[in-house]
C-alpha cells in the first residue's frame, strides 16, 4: 500500500467536500436572493403612485423611484458577488491537475502548498471565476527551480527553499496518481504520456522536454 497516496486521497477528499459544501450552500443562497428581490421589488412596485401633477407630487414620485433602484442595486451586488464566489468554486471542482510545493525559508519549518493548475493560467483568461486563484508563492512552483528560489509578494522579494515538487492527476474527488518530479509539467501530450505509462526514465525524459520547451518559450 502507497501511504503517501493514501493520505493524498484522504486530504484531496476532505478539500473536494468541503468545496461541494459551499457549493450547495452558495446555490441555495443565490435562490434566496432572486426570491426575495422578486417579492421586495413587487411589493415596493405596488407602493409607489405615480404621479407627475404638480411639483411636491412629482418630487415625491421620483424619490420613490430612486428608494426603488437603491434597493435593485443592493440585490445586484449582493448576487453578483454570490455568483462569482460560485464562479471560483466550481472552477476548483472541476477535473483537473494539483500542483503541490513545499517551500520554506530558514526561520520556519517546511509547509506544503497545493495549487490550482487553472491559477497558472489566470492572468489570460477573462471573467470575475478566474481572479484570485493564484498566489504569488505559485512562482516557486513554476520557475523550474528546486533548492533556494524566491517570489514575489506586495513588492517584497521573499527567498524559500522548495523542497519538493508534486503534481496530481484528479477525477473530482479521486486521486488517479501522483508524482514528484524537478520541473513542472505543463504540456498536455508529456501529461497524457505520464499517465499511461508512470517510470522513472519516462519521467526524466519528459522533465528534460518541458525544460527545453521552457527555455524556447523564455527566449522567444
Amino acid at each position: 500500500m502507497d501511504q503517501t497516496f493514501e493520505t493524498e486521497q484522504a486530504h484531496l477528499s476532505e478539500v473536494y467536500a468541503k468545496l461541494v459544501s459551499i457549493r450547495d450552500a452558495l446555490v441555495e443562497q443565490v435562490e434566496v436572493i432572486q426570491h426575495d428581490a422578486a417579492k421586495d421589488l413587487r411589493d415596493m412596485a405596488d407602493e409607489v403612485r405615480i404621479d407627475f401633477g404638480g411639483a411636491d407630487e412629482t418630487i415625491e414620485t421620483l424619490a420613490a423611484i430612486e428608494t426603488l433602484n437603491s434597493v435593485i442595486d443592493t440585490y445586484n451586488q449582493y448576487h453578483d458577488f454570490s455568483v462569482e464566489k460560485l464562479g471560483r468554486v466550481s472552477l476548483l471542482l472541476r477535473p483537473t491537475l494539483l500542483r503541490q510545493g513545499t517551500p520554506q525559508d530558514a526561520a520556519r519549518p517546511p509547509r506544503s502548498r497545493c495549487l490550482h493548475r487553472s491559477g497558472r493560467r489566470h492572468r489570460r483568461a477573462q471573467g470575475p471565476a478566474h481572479r484570485g486563484l493564484a498566489r504569488p508563492i505559485a512562482e516557486t512552483y513554476y520557475n523550474q527551480e528546486n533548492g533556494e528560489t524566491s517570489y514575489e509578494v506586495d513588492g517584497r522579494r521573499r527567498t524559500v527553499s522548495l523542497e519538493l515538487r508534486r503534481q496530481f492527476d484528479i477525477t473530482r474527488d479521486r486521486l488517479n496518481m501522483y508524482f514528484d518530479t524537478t520541473v513542472a509539467i505543463e504540456d498536455s501530450l508529456l501529461l497524457n504520456a505520464l499517465k499511461r505509462q508512470h517510470t522513472e526514465k519516462l519521467q526524466a525524459i519528459t522533465a528534460t522536454i518541458q525544460r527545453e520547451q521552457n527555455e524556447v518559450v523564455r527566449h522567444a
